[in-house]
């Protein structure tokens, strides 16, 4: 016969409405797992008196599980002093009687919210607890909390006989306190806006645990003649400068704070200050009226963007839900599904491939699917029967005639436009909420919808569509409130989903966001993608920071030709390693580097040689069987030209049309392994690198590194201004990527149009540069005819634009007099004869020289 389960009620101070949601959740859970849990949410009737209730609830129970908090302590010791009668006053009384109690204690006690010493009343003090008010921990303390109660706590083991051999052991050396776990110290702060706003009046209320709320009027003046409406004009119609945002963020931020609140907040964030690794979390609920203003340009006081911070996050409420969150268990891989219908016009592939670079350098902790082609509601329907962690739709959205948030999908059938003789794109626009209802029967923990370029959009269909997937449950949405650039959203995904999977937090959806606007914010900041860092807003449930609970990323193994050498060849010039052991050397890098240390019989990947005759083939170029052998004599400075002129002719059989061309190179690229050589250059702690090749493996290799902040920059998205950032190892594509198609430098027009922009891209690596004094520059793999290393050379190496910068090393096999006629023109460069592998080797080793512990004298 079964046990019979426990019961257990539950005695709580009704705190504010997130934590009240909590304890009922618990409540939910422990009755999941077997607990006959009592609350006074289902169990007090309506004919009870609050005496009567407790009452009959604490006499009846096994045990009686008490929920410490701050409010709690106050109670109870207002009630003890007979300041105020309250119900958890009389609760307290009902756990100290022993009418009620027999010589078992039943009172079970556990922190709910803040800090013990804070929370626990004193008839508590110094009893064991169960801490659940730790997301990190929770886990383990709700597992022994549940222990407790059914009684199948370990036992103790049986004493044994004494050993023989009694001789003394040495004790083994104390061990410290463990750190906190990440997140343990982050403090959250939540405005929730309240009112009908008559004449644009509101009441603002700011929250923090363990304090009293404090409540203030929020007003805004939208009067059209006013700054304020002009600011959000110009965001809205993306005509807005930075000054306008900040403005705008600034306004918004002053009246959230006004009156008491703003003291409030210097003492929330000044205690978070002095937590060392403390992250300061601002949550904010709103009223529908003001749903659709953007609340992620707010500045603080600072001078500082909340929404791009490295110590807070800003994240908005979405509507309360029913039940606890699902966390992915640690050690299971999270499944991973990208929706991307066809016929959007939109240039998917950068970011569907940027995505995916990101969830392959976590390893085998993320399974990653697309569902693309013709995507119709049905075949989304099916995809999403399985159970996905998270959902990632990229396509556009629109507001349908009555205001209401759409997708665009893909129809089933091109019937009906036959029958009727109208032509359309294939579109099949969903409304928000019949999207979102695909998901009610297996939610997943993050939705994001990156609408990009969506014709108009406006945020009302984004704030309805983020209702929608609240209501089905899901904990996590992220959408992007404004049109952004196609580069933008790829940028954006990329730097999200690489700190989600493999950041210092892994797992932690509000840091992710956090870092991902903040790359849009350094790459972005002037002209019509100046508002791209505002795009990207987060709906996020209470408590569910810590999304995902992501298994340990293993250690890299040893790669098979990877160089173990620790003696350094002595033909390497000493300055060249002290550059790489202090971090003042700037590699420029050519695809002479693919072959670096590839040995008989490897598959190496193809130079610019090996693709321009792929392409020849696949379009039947003229004179094709002519350029092997120049592959094998005169490339080095013929292969430019012919590469440029092959991609040329590829396109016009085309009729001019770039996307087969971009096609037949990805294809060449795509599933390529990054080599030994990329994978030593990856791991030198340098500050950047100059790519100038298309083949995108350098970036593969610099993902999976980790714990390094990568930026990548595409030389044809720099602008005048732009300025590299501080703490970041920054790529520079110099020619593209063949994973962002748009950027990649492939015919004659394609580099005369760089080659006009070589101001703009030699300033901003010029800046770069002179950020390390003596910084070294190191070409590396490139060609001496090169046209574009040549013109970016020509700038760099003058003195007064490189002003501070040290000698500059070309490494190269063998020159000749012709190319060190040119290249004679420039002070402090010298020439190093040497195979690129004994390079690489070298100076992997002084910089891994440089890293490792130095011993004790």
């Amino acid at each position: 016969m079964p046990n019979e389960a426990k019961r257990v009620f539950i005695s709580y101070a009704w705190d504010d409405d997130d934590y009240k949601l909590w304890v009922r959740q618990l409540a939910i859970r422990l009755r999941n797992d077997g607990v006959d849990v009592r609350l006074d949410y289902w169990h007090l009737q309506e004919t009870d008196t609050i005496a009567e209730f407790m009452n009959r609830e604490v006499r009846h129970a096994d045990w009686v599980l008490v929920l410490c908090s701050p409010s709690y302590q106050s109670k109870v010791h207002l009630s003890e002093d007979g300041e105020r009668s309250t119900g958890v006053g009389w609760e307290s009384r009902l756990l100290g009687s022993s009418k009620f109690m027999t010589s078992q204690n039943k009172a079970l006690a556990a922190l709910g919210r803040g800090s013990w010493l804070d929370s626990a009343p004193d008839f508590l003090v110094g009893q064991v607890y169960c801490d659940l008010s730790n997301e990190a921990t929770f886990e383990a303390n709700y597992k022994t909390l549940l222990k407790r109660i059914t009684g199948t706590s370990e036992k103790a083991p049986p004493v044994g006989a004494l050993p023989a051999n009694l001789e003394e052991t040495p004790l083994a050396p104390l061990r410290g306190k463990d750190a906190p776990a990440p997140g343990a110290l982050d403090t959250e702060v939540h405005f929730m806006v309240r009112g009908a706003g008559t004449e644009g009046r509101w009441t603002v209320e700011l929250r923090t645990a363990g304090s009293e709320p404090v409540s203030a009027p929020f007003e805004l003046d939208l009067a059209p003649e006013g700054q304020t409406a002009r600011d959000l004009e110009a965001i809205t119609k993306n005509t807005c400068t930075l000054a306008d945002i900040k403005n705008l963020g600034s306004e918004l931020w002053s009246r959230l704070l006004g009156g008491p609140l703003e003291k409030a907040w210097d003492q929330v964030r000044r205690q978070c200050r002095l937590r060392e690794g403390s992250i300061l979390k601002v949550r904010l609920s709103l009223p529908p009226q003001l749903e659709s203003l953007p609340w992620e340009a707010v500045w603080d006081f600072d001078e500082s963007s909340l929404a791009t911070s490295p110590v807070a996050t800003f994240v908005r409420s979405p509507a309360a839900q029913e039940l606890p969150p699902h966390r992915s268990a640690g050690g299971a891989p999270l499944k991973m599904l990208v929706v991307i219908p066809e016929g959007s016009g939109l240039r998917t592939s950068s970011e569907w491939e940027k995505i995916r670079q990101s969830a392959l350098a976590a390893g085998d902790r993320v399974k990653i699917q697309s569902l693309d082609g013709k995507v119709t509601l049905d075949r989304l329907a099916k995809a999403l029967r399985e159970t996905w962690d998270i959902v990632h739709f990229i396509g556009h959205g629109q507001l349908d005639a009555q205001g209401r948030g759409e997708l665009r999908l893909n129809r089933e059938s091109p019937a009906e436009e036959a029958d009727s003789g109208v032509k359309s794109d294939g579109a099949d626009w969903t409304s928000a909420d019949l999207f979102a209802r695909q998901f009610l029967r297996n939610p997943a923990q993050l939705v994001a919808v990156n609408c990009c370029h969506a014709g108009g959009i406006d945020p009302q269909a984004l704030s309805s569509l983020g209702g929608s997937l609240a209501r089905a449950r899901i904990p996590a949405v992220l959408l992007m409130r404004y049109a952004i650039h196609d580069s933008a959203a790829a940028d954006f995904s990329a730097a999200f989903y690489r700190e989600l999977f493999s950041g210092a937090q892994p797992g932690r959806v509000d840091l992710a966001t956090q870092e991902g606007r903040a790359t849009l914010e350094r790459t972005y900041r002037d002209g019509d993608r100046v508002r791209s860092a505002i795009a990207p807003a987060l709906y996020l449930a209470a408590g569910c920071e810590q999304l995902f609970v992501l298994p340990a990323l293993a250690k890299p193994k040893p790669q098979d030709g990877v160089s173990l050498v620790t003696v350094i060849d002595e033909r390497i010039d000493r300055r060249l390693v002290r550059a790489i052991e202090r971090r003042c050397c700037l590699p420029i890098l050519g695809p002479g580097i693919l072959a670096a240390g590839a040995q008989r019989g490897d598959q190496v990947p193809p130079s610019p040689a090996g693709l321009a005759q792929k392409l020849a083939e696949l379009s039947q170029f003229p004179g094709r069987e002519r350029i092997t052998p120049l592959t094998e004599s005169m490339a080095d400075w013929l292969m430019p030209v012919v590469f440029e002129r092959v991609c040329q002719h590829f396109e016009s059989t085309a009729d001019g049309e770039r996307h087969d061309l971009v096609e037949a190179v990805q294809e060449v690229y795509r599933d390529l392994v990054s080599t030994a050589a990329l994978r030593q250059i990856a791991s030198w702690n340098v500050p950047g690198v100059v790519y100038s090749y298309i083949d995108g493996l350098l970036e593969k290799s610099l993902q999976g590194q980790p714990g390094r902040n990568l930026r990548v920059v595409q030389s044809e998205e720099l602008r005048e201004g732009m300025l590299p950032g501080n703490g970041e190892l920054l790529l520079m594509n110099l020619r593209g990527s063949y994973m962002t198609p748009s950027s990649m430098v492939l015919t004659e027009q394609d580099q005369d149009r760089l080659l006009d922009r070589m101001g703009v891209i030699s300033s901003f690596v010029a800046d770069l540069m002179n950020r390390i004094e003596g910084c070294n520059l190191l070409f590396l793999g490139v060609s001496a005819r090169d046209p574009l290393v040549r013109a970016l050379a020509r700038r760099l190496l003058r003195e007064d634009v490189a002003r501070y910068r040290g000698t500059a090393f070309f490494i190269c096999d063998h020159t000749t007099a012709a190319d060190r006629a040119y290249w004679h023109q420039f002070m402090r460069l010298e020439w190093i004869e040497l195979d690129l592998d004994t390079v690489v080797a070298g100076l992997t080793a002084a910089g891994r020289s440089a890293t490792r512990p130095k011993s004790p004298s």
